[in-house]
């Protein structure tokens, strides 16, 4: 069975590096910019919905 927190993840981490990818190839937007989407989106969005949401309290 897998767990939500997974799920959650699994879902964001791979949005997170395909937006990563349009941001650097196809704006003009520095190297920063693009790391900036990558860790917002990647690791502080999931963080913050499993910790202030029900998403991952398994309730």
């Amino acid at each position: 069975m897998v767990r939500r927190e997974t799920k959650l993840v699994g879902t964001f981490a791979p949005l997170a590096f395909g937006l990563f990818l349009v941001v650097s190839d196809y704006t003009d937007l520095g190297a920063e910019a693009a790391m900036f989407v990558l860790l917002v989106v990647g690791v502080v969005v999931p963080q913050v919905l499993l910790r202030y949401t029900e998403v991952g309290g398994g309730r």
